[in-house]
């Protein structure tokens, strides 16, 4: 058996899936080896090509093509039933591990069940995309700091073995916001939850105008609110959250609590001036979470 298996389920990435690989491939040694296990989600690019071919020249990367496009977690899933690792990573297509990345998550897994890294941001991005980054990873991102998470976001999360087959599969229905499903799961069973910070991996998307990411916190929060929600318990999730009304009356004031909480809690100064937009992208998901929680209100029979 490998000891770490890295999973990572892609769609209609060939050219940052590349960088992905090349990332891989530069990896620092670890104990017991690992394998890269890309599961492709129906692609209609040049995936199969540039899989394929990277899969025969290198013995421990595995290529699988999903029957149809199934969707990311259950990519993700086939993944895990072909991997052999001890340890299973995930992370996103998106990014760029650091050489040490798969070792030190590793090493972190020989300690916790659960563990997530810090998610730097790609270095030359412009104030939107920044701006993004800052408001989707704001709690992980890098520093010296590593200790309990409530939560872990993704990009980067390791459990093991014995974890996964406690917990169970992903989340095949949670469209976005599968590992932290996953990480919240755990934790309500009484799995120890960990982020490091010190361990960092690269997160850079596509460039997106303005237009783009608010929709995408809108979206977002449609998912992460019902699991705010679902989790109540093991989040301690304010009623505030849990009304659609209150956030949207609230909205501008919720989005304000964030953005204190994010430049108190070590937010660089090279960030700050992202804060405005940072802002912006809050108050979205906010809206986006009250838009989320009236269905399910609804059709729960509570009054909105």
């Amino acid at each position: 058996m490998t000891e770490v298996s890295v999973i990572v389920a892609t769609r209609n990435r060939a050219a940052i899936l590349k960088r992905f690989m090349e990332a891989l491939a530069a990896q620092e040694p670890v104990p017991g080896g690992f394998e890269l296990v890309v599961v492709d989600d129906f692609s209609r690019d040049d995936t199969p090509s540039v899989c394929g071919e990277a899969a025969r020249s290198s013995a421990w990367i595995t290529y699988l093509r999903a029957p149809g496009h199934v969707g990311i977690p259950a990519a993700q899933n086939i993944g895990i039933r072909a991997s052999s690792g001890r340890k299973l990573l995930f992370t996103d297509d998106d990014c760029v591990p650091g050489p040490d990345w798969v070792r030190r998550m590793s090493e972190a897994l020989d300690s916790h069940p659960v563990v997530g890294c810090a998610i730097a941001e790609a270095p030359g991005r412009g104030y939107v995309m920044l701006s993004h980054h800052v408001a989707l990873v704001g709690g992980f991102l890098p520093s010296d700091k590593a200790g309990p998470a409530n939560m872990l976001a993704g990009g980067g999360m390791g459990l093991t073995r014995a974890a996964f087959d406690r917990i169970g599969a992903l989340a095949e229905d949670q469209t976005r916001a599968f590992d932290t499903e996953c990480s919240l799961r755990a934790r309500s069973m009484g799995l120890d939850v960990w982020l490091d910070r010190r361990i960092v991996t690269v997160h850079d998307p596509p460039c997106r105008p303005v237009s783009a990411v608010m929709r995408y916190a809108w979206l977002h929060a449609g998912d992460t609110i019902l699991l705010r929600r679902r989790y109540a318990a093991v989040l301690r999730t304010p009623f505030i959250l849990r009304n659609g009304l209150f956030l949207t009356a609230l909205s501008p004031v919720i989005a304000l609590g964030v953005v204190v909480r994010l430049c108190l809690d070590g937010l660089p100064l090279r960030m700050w001036h992202t804060l405005p937009l940072v802002w912006a992208l809050k108050v979205a998901w906010c809206l986006g979470a009250a838009k989320g929680i009236m269905p399910a209100a609804r059709k729960a029979g509570r009054p909105r």
